[in-house]
């Protein structure tokens, strides 16, 4: 049974991983859906019980001002220490307004 739930909030600034090659592989990655199963299964509030499901963020409508915060740092469960990953890639103003329209909105 396929159990559909949708929450909206506004925001003004998105959390991107940089593990990419690209500014829109980034944005690709943060609205690629997510997996949850078995410990980590969607608890659904109707019926009380862990269902599988895929997990998504979609945006209908982008703020006026966006900021884009990269996410440089990251943890290292096996040294127990933080990580700075050091990727770099080019963002031209001119093809940042086609990036988000392409990868985020529906």
């Amino acid at each position: 049974m396929l159990i559909r739930y949708e929450r909206e909030e506004t925001f003004l600034a998105l959390n991107l991983p940089v593990k990419s090659q690209s500014l829109k592989e980034s944005l690709d990655q943060f609205v690629k859906g997510e997996l949850l199963e078995g410990d980590n299964a969607y608890l659904c509030e109707k019926c009380g019980q862990k269902r599988n499901t895929v997990k998504r963020t979609c945006i209908k409508r982008l703020p006026q001002v966006l900021v884009i915060q990269l996410k440089r740092f990251g943890f290292d469960w096996e040294a127990n220490r933080a990580v700075k990953f050091d990727y770099h890639f080019k963002v031209s103003a001119a093809t940042l307004p086609f990036l988000l329209s392409q990868s985020l909105l529906l």
